[in-house]
């Protein structure tokens, strides 16, 4: 039952789970040479497409369903249909609690590595795409009690594919790359910007890559879960930048930065750059990094490019090749109101 702790659980440094794709070079997958569509007919594709050595496999194909400020994944835990949340910002896949109770699974207790105590649930499948964990022993996350998905899917397992995000059509897609380290990979976009990333650490998958905000230098990640896009404190202080308070709460659909509730603070700046695309008169929330965040965003970066940067651009997380491509598809980009 849900509730009852095994206290004989084992702890371990945390490394990413063991994701299988079930379905990897099936025909119900897209596997092509490395030609841009936007770039080259049909015909030229066709032609070129023996003499390629870089093949990039789709996967999976991930329909968003919307609910609130969210976008939520169909997936299966055990032989339960249910939606999940996608989340780059997270370093850790889970199991939200509520979802634990109403399958009665056992939880066990587990020491966080930062201290403090955190609980594990065994699963004998989780399932969403074309990839799946078997039989293993999933962290259970305390999320509020009135969450709509079950599970959220975390950096460590969406860091072992390529992940291509296009909010504006509902939907992400998970790539596998082979021989294309010296190709470019945007295949909606010929024209595609792109700029180095990495990995925050070792069992910490999540994507670190640099902006700059007024001609500055900061690190940042991106966020499936935000929003709206935050920059630190302690940035918009060094940067003689005074926030004032927002005279709008935002719907974040239940998953947003603790520095975007009612009383938050924004503030503009004078232009943001990412690669070669700029952007004049950035508004940012504003938040104290140091405050706990939603799934445990802490100091990982001074700039989190949420929901509304990713509205307005088509972006790929080339883990593959330590890259991330974008293309800015219009409209307006951070909307911190």
């Amino acid at each position: 039952m849900a509730g009852d702790c095994n206290d004989g659980f084992t702890h371990r440094e945390p490394a990413p789970y063991n994701w299988q794709i079930t379905n990897h070079r099936g025909s119900q997958l897209k596997s092509f040479a490395y030609i841009l569509a936007g770039a080259l007919g049909v015909g030229s594709m066709a032609a070129m497409a023996a003499e390629s050595s870089c093949h990039y496999t789709e996967q999976a194909t991930l329909p968003f369903t919307n609910h609130g400020a969210l976008s939520l994944v169909d997936g299966q835990v055990n032989d339960r249909q249910v939606s999940m949340l996608l989340s780059t910002i997270a370093i850790r896949t889970a199991l939200v609690r509520a979802e634990a109770d109403r399958q009665q699974l056992t939880l066990s207790r587990a020491p966080r590595v930062a201290g403090g105590e955190s609980y594990t649930a065994f699963v004998k499948r989780l399932a969403f795409g074309t990839g799946q964990l078997v039989r293993a022993n999933i962290e259970v996350d305390d999320v509020k009690e009135n969450a709509n998905y079950a599970a959220v899917i975390g950096s460590d397992v969406l860091s072992q594919s390529d992940l291509d995000l296009a909010l504006r059509d509902k939907q992400a897609k998970l790539f596998h790359a082979e021989g294309c380290q010296d190709k470019a990979l945007a295949y909606w976009d010929s024209k595609a910007l792109d700029i180095p990333m990495e990995s925050a650490g070792k069992h910490d998958l999540r994507q670190i890559f640099f902006v700059e905000v007024n001609g500055q230098k900061l690190r940042a990640t991106i966020s499936t879960t935000s929003a709206h896009s935050t920059i630190s404190q302690e940035v918009a202080e060094r940067l003689g930048v005074t926030p004032q308070p927002s005279a709008v709460a935002p719907a974040d659909g239940g998953a947003e930065h603790a520095g975007s509730k009612p009383g938050r603070k924004t503030a503009t700046f004078d232009s943001f750059a990412i690669g070669d695309e700029t952007i004049e008169h950035p508004h940012f929330v504003v938040i104290d990094r140091h405050v706990p965040q939603y799934f445990g965003w802490t100091t990982l970066a001074d700039v989190v490019l949420g929901r509304d940067f990713l509205n307005a651009h088509h972006v790929l997380l080339a883990v593959s090749q330590q890259r991330l491509y974008y293309s800015y598809l219009g409209g307006p980009v951070f909307q911190a109101e």
